[in-house]
């Protein structure tokens, strides 16, 4: 009779323990999640490309912050200046990302703007890489008909990301021809 007691305590520490390991498989699930990227290839190198996202969002500092990481290993056909989708797995710190665990790249089919001869990517093209930026972040690209040349602005992500108000920008004008 004594050891129905016994029984059921042992029991009942197995059965934490069985919970315990699934809540850790879970965390590790969670931690391996997915992170898509919407941006432009900016830098490359050897076997990788730096896309930096369009799209900022705020930081606790008041800064903006672009996503940006370096992707390697994939066998997509990638150039300098287009714009792509990517999803990968964890990314390596410090800022900007670095991931060989690309689950895929896709280049975003782009359209010509009305009476433009050059797309974006060949006018980023035109100016990248851009050795005094880090991250370089392209804060805007505009195509004016009629002065018929592009106007980018591009800004540090480092820099602002960090909150600094007066990040520098560099500004460029490129003939559509």
């Amino acid at each position: 009779m004594k050891c129905v007691p016994l029984l059921f305590l042992s029991l009942g520490m197995l059965s934490g323990c069985g919970l315990q390991e699934s809540n850790s498989e879970q965390e590790q699930g969670e931690s391996n999640a997915a992170s898509e990227i919407s941006g432009y290839v900016v830098d490359e190198n050897d076997e990788e490309v730096l896309v930096v996202d369009t799209e900022a969002s705020s930081t606790a500092n008041d800064g903006e912050h672009y996503d940006a990481v370096w992707l390697s290993d994939f066998s997509e056909d990638v150039e300098l200046g287009e714009k792509v989708n990517a999803e990968y797995g964890d990314a390596m710190e410090p800022y900007p990302g670095e991931t060989s665990d690309v689950a895929y790249i896709e280049v975003i089919e782009e359209e010509r703007p009305e009476d433009a001869d050059l797309t974006d990517a060949e006018v980023l093209r035109e100016i990248l890489p851009v050795d005094e930026l880090d991250v370089p972040v392209i804060k805007t690209l505009e195509h004016d008909a009629e002065a018929n040349q592009w106007t980018i602005e591009m800004a540090d992500g480092v820099e602002l990301m960090g909150g600094d108000m007066d990040a520098e920008t560099i500004d460029f004008e490129i003939d559509d021809e």
